[in-house]
């Protein structure tokens, strides 16, 4: 059975990113007292979020505006952990 060529490459990598990105979320969570929200959900969001604007950076790298996709991404955060952000 073949598998497509990004995940043949990148699979393990991807893996240990989200769960990086999960301890981390977690870890926020505990230190905040952050009540109805879980890491396993935040590390979702963000990860569709960046995979997102790393397609569309990809798509038009001469329109993508950095600026903006990083205030997208801290606004997300601000909203998931307003005591931190």
């Amino acid at each position: 059975k073949s598998r497509p060529m990004y995940r043949k490459i990148c699979d393990a990598s991807d893996r240990h990113y989200d769960a990086v990105i999960e301890s981390l979320c977690g870890e926020i969570i505990a230190e905040g007292g952050y009540l109805n929200i879980t890491a396993s959900a935040v590390t979702v969001g963000l990860t569709a979020m960046t995979n997102g604007l790393w397609l569309s950076y990809l798509i038009s790298p001469k329109t993508f505006d950095r600026q903006s996709a990083a205030n997208a991404i801290n606004e997300y955060l601000r909203c998931a952990f307003p005591k931190h952000f």
